[in-house]
Formats: structure tokens, sequence, C-alpha cells
């Protein structure tokens, strides 16, 4: 997502995380800074407006800190699971957001985390065009956006993976109409950190899976439950979960048992065969079955293709864009493209609706 930050202010890009609650971009001087392209990294030495935090300050508990630096101010130091990491001075900023239509929302004394070092695991900026600068914590903890913004809507559309110029779209506050199917949020408390949905099963091509209730269970002892996480690439399934939806798609696809292949990408997807069009075209359909919400996945949003040879988009070798999990099951945003996900936090609800995002 653009943003705007300091005084004169910097266009920035940030990617919208609904699993974590901070909000961090790469700032110099760099210890170590991992390559972004067509926006410079930020520099709070030419920004008029940049504030460090003291450590004494509640915002220093609030963004999460648990350290400071020699001189008092508050040091932040974040992970996420795939190992991409930023650490460096929790700070506060103007930041600007501007819409299409030309309208702007300006906040003072934003809070963020400026990361003088970082680790791009594969999220960030690897695979992106721009080399995204950090990350937009969306969480409703801390000092992520929608906390600092006091807001309890929102709702994105991602474009097609395959396709960066289709950045889609992220639309905050009231204006943010929640349209279509919508199925719980769970809240638990020990686990507010995350948006938790109620799945009740998978079918392929409308045969239930049947999973046994308690494979999606959320336990307190260990990371568990299913969530929904913009800020993870390819849906995880607990294995369990995972075997039995890779099981049915072998048997769905028995007459393409001689087109098999193992993932020439190295990229561990479990199941993968050579395809064509009409291949694609007649694969299984997947769908997953929340509380009064069905989620049937287009073909694009369930098999990615990995063999960059092949020159047209439907030959060549296509995965399933999911795999197995020992704990957590994530819905992730490959399997969110093109479809418009909604956020209502006053009603504890998301909703779901197809629509090509632009």
């Amino acid at each position: 997502m653009e943003y705007f930050i300091g005084t004169p202010p910097l266009r920035t890009f940030g990617l919208l995380d609904t699993g974590s609650s901070q909000v961090w971009l790469q700032c110099l001087p760099c210890k170590k800074c991992y390559p972004q392209t067509n926006v410079p990294y930020f520099n709070p030495a030419k920004s008029s407006s940049y504030r460090r935090v003291e450590c004494h300050l509640l915002t220093c508990l609030l963004y999460g800190s648990e350290h400071c630096s020699r001189d008092n101010y508050c040091q932040f130091h974040v992970t996420y699971a795939d190992s991409t990491f930023s650490s460096g001075d929790v700070a506060e900023e103007i930041v600007e957001f501007r819409s299409p239509k030309g309208d702007h929302t300006t906040v003072d004394n934003f809070v963020f985390g400026c990361g003088h070092n970082n680790y791009d695991g594969g999220n960030v900026g690897g695979d992106s065009p721009w080399g995204i600068p950090g990350i937009i914590g969306l969480s409703r903890l801390g000092q992520s956006l929608i906390q600092q913004l006091t807001i309890s809507k929102f709702a994105y559309c991602f474009g097609d993976y395959d396709v960066p110029e289709q950045h889609g779209y992220a639309i905050f506050g009231d204006v943010a109409n929640i349209s279509g199917p919508t199925t719980p949020i769970l809240r638990y408390t020990e686990a507010a950190l995350h948006y938790y949905l109620d799945i009740v099963d998978i079918s392929v091509d409308g045969v239930r899976l049947k999973i046994p209730t308690d494979v999606f269970e959320l336990h307190k002892a260990y990371p568990s439950g299913f969530i929904i996480d913009s800020g993870t690439t390819f849906t995880l399934l607990k294995t369990k979960a995972f075997r039995l939806l890779v099981g049915a798609l072998k048997m769905k696809l028995i007459k393409s048992k001689e087109k098999e292949v193992i993932d020439p990408g190295n990229h561990h997807f479990d199941l993968c065969y050579r395809m064509n069009y009409s291949d694609l075209k007649s694969a299984p359909v997947i769908t997953f079955h929340f509380v009064n919400l069905d989620l049937q996945l287009p073909l694009s949003n369930t098999w990615i293709k990995v063999d960059k040879a092949e020159k047209t988009p439907y030959e060549g070798v296509h995965c399933l864009a999911m795999v197995p999990s020992e704990s957590i099951s994530i819905l992730g945003n490959f399997q969110q493209q093109n479809f418009r996900v909604g956020y209502d936090l006053d009603e504890d609800i998301i909703s779901f609706s197809y629509e090509f995002c632009e």
C-alpha cells in the first residue's frame, strides 16, 4: 500500500499484514537493508518532523518494545515466520494517505518502526517489483494502522499474483462497505493478535473431505486454529487436512497421473502437474466451508505456475499453491486474489466478494 512519510513527504509502500501489529519501514543509515526498487530508503535526518520515542513513554510500551538504547530511546525488534526481521528506533512522523480520487488523510505523530537492521525472508521485498520497504500491521493490537486511525472497518482486494501492474486496493473507515457473504471472526483472549475463522470443512468438486473437527481447533498451549492472514503468501493447512485434500485431488486427477511431476522450482510444493489450458480449465474446484460462507477458489487461486521457461500462462508445470503445517492453519493472500475481503470489527465479521481487483 502506498503512503507518504516525513517533511518533505517521501512516497513509499508497505505490505498489508493482518497477522501483525507493527508498522515499520527501512531507514537510513542502514546497518543491513535488503534492496528496494523504485522508491528510496527513508532518511530521517532529512525530515524536519521525525522524532524518536523516549523509552519511558506509553507509546513505547504500546508499540511492543522491550528494549532501550543507551541514550534512553525506544528500540524495536520484530521477527516473522519466514525469518524476515527488522530492528531499529521507534519513532513518530507525519504520515499521509492519498486516494486515487484525491482525498488525503494526514496523521500527525504516527508511530512506526524505523528499521536500520533488516532482513527479507521472502514475503516482503523478494518477489515484489517494488522491493517493498516495510510492513503495515493491521491487527487489533498495539500501534497497528487501524488502531492508530481508530477505525473498525477496512477492506482490501489483491490483484493477480502474476500481474505486478494489477496492484489492487485497500479502503479504510466507514467507506469500506462490507459486501457479500460473511462469516464470524472468532475472538480469543489468549490469541488476540490474529483473525480466527470458524472453518467447518473443505470440499473438492462438491464432495466434502469430512475433516475431523479437532484438526482446526484452537489450543492455548501452542499455535493452532485457522486464521486469515494477508501477510502470508500461500495457504497453510494442518497436515491431516492437507493430506486429505491432496488425496482427493489425486483421485480427481487420476487421468493426469502420467503428468504428475516433482516441483521443478524447488518451492517444496507437494502436488504438481504438467498442464495445458484444457487440463487447467477442467481441474477440480476447491471450496473452503466456513460458518455461513462457502469460499470457492478460482483455479488461478489454486494452482501456481512454477515452470518459468514456458511462454504462456497456461502451458507448463502448475503446483497446488498450499503447503502442510504442523501447527496453525492460514488462509494466505494467494488464495485471496481478486476477492474483496472486508473486515467489520464492531460486528466481528469478515466478508468475501469476488471481483477483478484494479
